[in-house]
């Protein structure tokens, strides 16, 4: 496969700890077509040259899925201005910026008047292990 290939992927996606964060073995396999953008980088960049039927494990450093974790991406907020039912550490929340865009973030800390929210990918400063195998190729 190469720049322009439209490729059917499975696969199963781990962390260090072992903890899956996404598959599809069990669903539809993951359409694409390379070189458009559509996978991180570091997937992309080892599905190039594989065939279909072809099966591989690898590790993707952070800098080549979605980055270090960036410190300057954690806001704090009013505690009032966050919906009060089910506010707890590790829940995702939307917000308005003040430039009118809106973001999406994770509850990082709950104080009394104040929740501190984190703006980076969920994914963000991970090593993402990969199962694939590829399962067609155009």
């Amino acid at each position: 496969m190469k720049t322009g290939s439209r490729v059917k992927v499975r696969y199963h996606g781990t962390l260090a700890d072992g903890e899956v964060f996404d598959s599809n073995v069990e669903g539809e396999p993951l359409e694409v077509r390379i070189g458009e953008g559509g996978l991180i980088e570091g997937f992309e960049r080892h599905l190039v040259g594989m065939a279909a039927g072809e099966e591989k494990t690898f590790t993707i450093p952070p800098g080549e899925a979605y980055g270090a974790h960036d410190a300057s991406l954690f806001m704090k907020v009013p505690k009032n201005s966050l919906p009060a039912d089910g506010l707890f550490v590790g829940i995702g929340v939307r917000i308005r910026l003040k430039d009118g865009r809106m973001a999406e973030g994770y509850v990082t800390e709950i104080e009394d008047d104040s929740v501190t929210l984190d703006f980076n990918h969920p994914l963000a400063g991970k090593a993402l292990t990969f199962a694939i195998t590829v399962v067609d190729v155009r």
